[in-house]
């Protein structure tokens, strides 16, 4: 088995030392063997974590979401624990897309009543930002 220093690993997955050493540290990775000469040796089959890391991330999972990801990878002999994550996953983006339609639509409200060339202080945009329902 082929075995990279942190800096090789580093360059072929597109990381930073930096970085490497903290998924070490937080077990996303597994803990590096070390040389005669105490120099961290990584295998070549950790490139396909980085992959699955990355990946994850692309499409919206945190690093403590990614760890747990790979928990049950590690830990499962079936795929529903992984599909009820990704579930969840699609679950908490459609509740965020609600959340962002409910500002884009305050927004939206906003700067249609506002023409853009009333005095600051008659402006209904800082009128509705200085709003406060308990002063009516």
């Amino acid at each position: 088995m082929k075995y990279y220093t942190i800096g090789q690993l580093a360059k072929l997955v597109k990381q930073t030392p930096v970085t490497i050493r903290y998924y070490e540290r937080i077990g996303l990775i597994p803990k590096s063997r070390r040389s005669a000469g105490g120099f961290r040796l990584y295998p070549e089959s950790l490139i396909r974590r980085f992959y699955l890391i990355q990946n994850a991330k692309l499409v919206g999972f945190d690093l403590s979401e990614i760890k747990h990801l790979i928990d049950l990878e590690t830990s499962q002999s079936s795929s529903e624990p992984i599909k009820r994550c990704i579930q969840q996953k699609i679950s908490d983006i459609e509740t965020k897309i609600k959340g962002l339609q409910r500002i884009k639509r305050a927004l939206t409200d906003w700067e249609k009543d506002c023409d853009g060339h009333v005095p600051i202080n008659e402006c209904p945009i800082i009128k509705a930002l200085y709003y406060c329902p308990d002063q009516e």
